[in-house]
């Protein structure tokens, strides 16, 4: 098969310039990051490709508005690019990918909790029509992926499994260790564990899952978690992408009133630590060397496990009175 030679491509996983010749697959996997990368079709237009990197770079953002009308305005231009369809088609489900460094893999990262399939996405289907083999097989593969989670999402939710609080932090120190954060995070799961409350630490839930496994109980436990603790003594750490993904899909969840508002806390050791990237405005935390530390913490958690319950008995009993009054 032919090659060509594209200038101006960047790794939509790290950024990395793919300069170098590219196969004329329409697929190319990065040899920085390993991230399999869609490519624009040969000698596509610069109008074009701009709006596909700009679709990646809103994806990648988790700005899914922007990112979806990225990649339609690539498709107004040329309707036979398959990536723009396939951006949309993540962009319309709330889709991105995220480097798992453990595994060594990019995990597909689930921002919507929905019931419907994505290889049934029309732009998914239109992608599939216009790709080539070496595209199609990498596609089908992902929405494979992506539906196995959203399955696995939808088994969660039948067996019941709740939890009251998500405990977010940074485990790994990057040298095969554990970070302080997470020996205070163990502390705290167990202290809210005597509380009578059920709190989810990846590192005390996970057990053997990884992948789409991993990834599907991140997303229930967020979904069902009805307040987060951020746990952070280095503010770097909230730039790191797990702990980012995971505070900015609870975040997203309370602006759209799916959570409570101010149902995030940030537990913190030595400066503190109010803001953090991505969510507007200052947050309430808690100096966890403090001697109340852990009793606040205790009390934050129930008071929002509290107003939900009080919210689900309030609205059971309104139901109950209308029955009552139309019978």
């Amino acid at each position: 098969m032919s090659e060509r030679k594209i200038i101006t491509l960047e790794c939509a996983g790290c950024t990395a310039p793919l300069s170098e010749a590219i196969v004329a697959t329409g697929v190319h996997r990065c040899p920085f990051c390993g991230y399999v990368n869609i490519l624009p079709k040969e000698e596509q237009s610069s109008e074009v490709m701009h709006y596909l990197y700009s679709g990646d770079a809103e994806l990648k953002d988790y700005d899914f508005e922007r990112a979806y009308n990225a990649y339609s305005k690539a498709a107004e231009l040329d309707e036979k690019e398959s990536k723009a369809y396939f951006g949309m088609a993540l962009a319309a489900n709330r889709i991105k990918y995220i480097k798992d460094i453990v595994n060594n893999r990019w995990q597909a990262i689930c921002c919507e909790v929905t019931d419907k399939k994505f290889a049934e996405d029309k732009n998914y289907l239109r992608a599939l029509e216009i790709a080539t083999p070496e595209q199609k097989e990498e596609y089908t593969a992902r929405a494979k992926e992506i539906d196995y989670i959203r399955e696995k999402f939808a088994e969660l939710e039948a067996s019941g499994l709740d939890y009251d609080t998500f405990i977010c932090v940074k485990v790994s120190d990057g040298q095969g260790g554990f970070t302080q954060d997470s020996m205070w995070a163990n502390k705290l799961y167990d202290s809210i564990k005597k509380a009578g409350m059920k709190p989810f630490y990846s590192e005390k839930e996970i057990g053997d899952r990884t992948g789409e496994d991993y990834e599907a109980l991140i997303l229930y436990a967020l979904y069902k978690a009805k307040s987060m603790i951020i746990v952070c003594s280095n503010e770097d750490y909230l730039r790191t992408p797990w702990v980012q993904n995971e505070y900015t899909r609870y975040y997203a969840m309370m602006n759209e009133q799916e959570k409570l508002k101010n149902s995030i806390m940030i537990a913190f050791t030595g400066d503190i630590i109010e803001r953090i990237p991505g969510i507007h405005g200052k947050l309430q935390g808690v100096e966890l060397h403090s001697f109340d530390a852990s009793q606040k913490i205790i009390e934050f958690v129930a008071r929002f496990s509290n107003a939900e319950e009080r919210a689900r008995a309030e609205a059971e009993a309104k139901a109950k009175k209308e029955r009552e009054r139309k019978e």
